[in-house]
């Protein structure tokens, strides 16, 4: 290894395998998450070989990233852990293959040699790379091993190459014999329900493609081998192996269903699969609302059109909490309002009441998953003298947290896309108008995707969830080598560089900074209207007001249902769903609130001081007069007209 270059200093190779180690590890993940969903009883050759590649697949670019750039400096532990995941990720990938080929090769004594020539395989050319590996790269017992150990690397990956290429090239000529006897694919794939055997042939098809697919990236992976890109070598790896496995992950399921539709014994041979297929946003068990007009309204909401999967569902969660953009984009407040010390002990409070906050929402939507949430909820537990009022400030106040969360996301991105163009050249200014033109060609697309497109959204939310993962590792191995090191002590470090001269209030506006909501409704309008106020300095500086706002106005949402559930659970009014915390609930509620009333109290005050026009909170104006509108609204014709949730807007939403 004496002769391969730094990977430190060189920094496009640096980010190549950051993204190739972030696909990996997306994909690895995404497939332990589907194996522990789809399977009931996690057992047999099919489960547990690629419950390993998978694994393997997530830490072995994990090691070599640790290794390479001198994080784990224990050279004899890394390079026998590299090697270890190797093992795990390499072997079991034909092993996956094999555990499904008896759905269509038949012949015991072809089943019986493949699993000869597997077993072999499996010692023969995995101990001694291990060994060799580990002597060669972790000792300096003899320097002549380094070049024998380079060529039996070359053998043991040429010996793979062939063992998977001749598994696909098994699968190519199974599948074709099928497609081309039609008598032999009615009576293997054919199924008592309604589906014919033409029904199959584009699984067949797609079984081939997959194979085709895999031997590409198998050629491809052994010319990188043979021409000693090292470091390219040791990230592509797990990025094909993932591939791999991700598409005969899906392949092989389709194909198992597809037998397991007749009956057909073979398909339980390796373990029983469910096949959870794509699921509802709304899917629960039937709950007991607690007003019976919503009954129906929930049962359309379960059975309404299946658009998302399990996997786009999970990376639309993980894009919707923001996590690691939405806290690094907003640290500049906490370290200004407290420095590291307040930043650390502030992020562990919020983290609590942010807890507390979703132990008792998720209470909530065990009795009544419906979509309007605190909406609805409000109504079913407030008191019955003033449900009506409450409910209707509900409404006004969640609408317009959403209308302002989703005005500060365009803001916030766009700023993000303005950052960029700046760092690339500095010499660009910033105008008011270049933010509001690229803030309404965003709105423009996302109205144009959610009215006529609306099918793309879970491929743009598994998209993003990739991205999400990948670039998230980039920006942490980057940060990594370019940022100075410092002692743990920082975070016993205090700064208050905001101008506020208590600690305490400082501390806790810093605080704020790890409150970000990301709640998407489409209001295109006024949303629109919000944007123009970036043409001018001064209304630029209105729309910070609106972006506090949006948590302001959530933050409400939340504590007014908090109000009408501890009522209801004064006056034993309050029945609990499947999933509660028993005894615990109450408390936790009171934490909730405390925590909730506490954030929206600092979300009005200054981030800094002296106080100008420019730095000035505009939040509780704003929200002052939000309130305002609805009060004088309510008095003026609501409170004789408007009789409660609208039930006709709740079915229409649901065809739509």
């Amino acid at each position: 290894m004496g002769d391969i270059p730094d990977i430190k200093n060189d920094l496009p190779m640096s980010m190549t395998m950051s993204a190739f180690a972030g696909i990996s590890c997306y994909i690895g993940v995404e497939i332990n998450i589907s194996l522990f969903m789809r399977f009931k009883r996690r057992h047999g050759l099919y489960f547990w070989s690629c419950a390993l590649c998978a694994w393997g697949v997530i830490l072995q670019p994990l090691f070599i990233i640790l290794a390479d750039f001198d994080v784990w400096t224990n050279l004899k532990g890394s390079i026998t852990m590299i090697y270890l995941t190797w093992f795990i990720m390499v072997v079991p990938q034909s092993w996956v293959l094999y555990s499904r080929l008896h759905l269509l090769a038949h012949k015991s004594n072809m089943l019986k040699w493949v699993l000869a020539v597997l077993v072999f395989d499996s010692v023969v050319f995995s101990v001694p790379t291990i060994i060799m590996g580990i002597f060669t790269q972790a000792t300096s017992i003899d320097p002549r091993l380094s070049h024998v150990n380079t060529i039996w690397d070359r053998l043991q990956t040429t010996v793979f190459f062939v063992q998977e290429t001749s598994l696909s090239i098994l699968y190519i000529y199974q599948t074709r014999r099928f497609l081309r006897d039609t008598n032999l694919l009615q009576n293997s794939l054919n199924s008592p329900s309604y589906r014919t055997a033409n029904d199959r042939k584009p699984l067949l098809y797609q079984l081939i493609y997959t194979n085709i697919l895999i031997i590409a990236l198998d050629i491809v992976l052994l010319g990188i081998q043979y021409a000693d890109l090292f470091y390219l070598q040791g990230a592509f790896k797990p990025c094909v192996y993932g591939i791999k496995l991700k598409v005969e992950f899906v392949i092989l399921n389709r194909l198992t269903k597809s037998v397991r539709a007749r009956g057909d014994p073979r398909a339980y041979s390796s373990g029983t699969f469910t096949n959870s297929g794509p699921i509802n946003v709304d899917v629960s068990v039937q709950p007991q609302a607690p007003d019976s007009r919503d009954a129906s309204l929930l049962e359309k909401q379960t059975r309404t059109r299946r658009l998302f999967s399990s996997t786009t569902l999970f990376f639309f969660s993980m894009c919707y909490m923001g996590t690691w953009f939405a806290v690094g984009g907003n640290m500049y407040y906490a370290i200004v309002n407290g420095g590291p010390a307040g930043w650390f002990f502030s992020y562990i409070i919020v983290f609590l009441g942010v807890m507390c906050q979703v132990a008792s929402l998720g209470e909530l939507a065990s009795i009544h998953p419906i979509a309007g949430a605190q909406y609805h909820w409000t109504w079913d537990f407030a008191p019955a003298s003033s449900r009506r009022f409450l409910t209707w400030m509900q409404g006004w106040v969640t609408w317009i947290a959403y209308i302002a969360t989703l005005t500060s996301c365009l803001n916030y991105n766009t700023a993000i896309i303005e950052g960029l163009v700046q760092l690339r050249d500095p010499e660009y200014q910033l105008v008011g108008w270049h933010t509001t033109l690229i803030t309404l060609g965003s709105l423009a697309f996302i109205a144009l995707v959610n009215l006529y497109a609306f099918r793309l959204v879970p491929w743009f939310e598994l998209l993003s969830g990739i991205l999400n993962i990948a670039l998230f590792l980039v920006t942490i191995i980057v940060l990594y080598a370019m940022s100075p090191r410092n002692s743990g002590g920082i975070f016993l470090e205090a700064n208050i560089s905001s101008g506020w001269e208590s600690y305490f209030p400082a501390v806790n506006i810093g605080a704020l900074s790890n409150i970000f909501l990301f709640l998407v409704l489409l209001t295109f309008v006024i949303v629109l209207a919000l944007s123009l106020l970036n043409l001018g300095t001064k209304s630029y500086v209105a729309l910070g007001a609106f972006v506090s706002l949006s948590s302001l106005a959530m933050y409400t949402s939340y504590a007014i249902v908090l109000c009408c559930v501890l009522h209801a659970r004064w006056t034993k009014r309050f029945q609990l769903g499947e999933w509660n915390w028993g005894r615990a609930g109450p408390v936790i509620n009171v934490l909730a609130l405390i925590y909730t009333v506490w954030a929206a109290v600092w979300f009005s005050f200054p981030s800094s001081l002296p106080v100008t026009a420019t730095n000035m909170n505009y939040c509780a104006p704003a929200y002052a007069a939000v309130i305002l509108v609805a009060v004088t609204l309510w008095y003026a014709r609501a409170q004789k007209h408007w009789g409660g949730p609208s039930r006709a807007i709740a079915e229409m939403v649901l065809r739509s």
